[in-house]
């Protein structure tokens, strides 16, 4: 078998560049260990602190309101009130309890009680990236 050297370099320079692709993902994450992207910063929150209760909507493919500012403890109702189905899915992995299609259909509920100050982005897989589309947020507060 003759292989001629500009083959071998080629190989060689795409085995340098796939290898490159798989480092470590050290620079990947931002403050409070959300992905990339996934941020509250800059968003217009609305002020529901203080309260002990508080309704998300999700309608259609948006959440009414996008975004909240709540107090530590506050259980926030997500209502399907749209005719599609939707999931909630935390951006962060792990944040909260994700709720699945089955378990969100419309006109139905999910609670979920944020007890712990952070953010907490979220989105609907079906009609969403982490970033785009049918996203929304809670920002948590003592």
């Amino acid at each position: 078998m003759n292989i001629r050297p500009k083959t071998l370099i080629t190989a060689g320079v795409l085995l340098v560049a796939i290898a490159s692709c798989g480092g470590d993902d050290s620079g990947s994450k931002s403050s409070g260990d959300q992905p990339a992207g996934v941020t509250l910063e800059g968003k217009k929150l609305v002020d529901s602190t203080g309260k002990k209760s508080v309704q998300v909507n999700a309608v259609d493919n948006s959440f009414t309101p996008q975004y909240l500012t709540v107090s530590a403890g506050t259980v926030v109702t997500f209502r399907n009130d749209g005719h599609n189905e939707h999931n909630l899915i935390p951006a962060n992995d792990g944040a909260f309890k994700p709720a699945l299609q089955a378990d969100f259909q419309p006109k139905t509920d999910v609670k979920i009680t944020f007890a712990k100050p952070g953010d907490y982005p979220y989105y609907c897989s079906l009609h969403a990236t982490t970033t785009v589309g049918m996203i929304g947020g809670i920002r948590v507060v003592k």
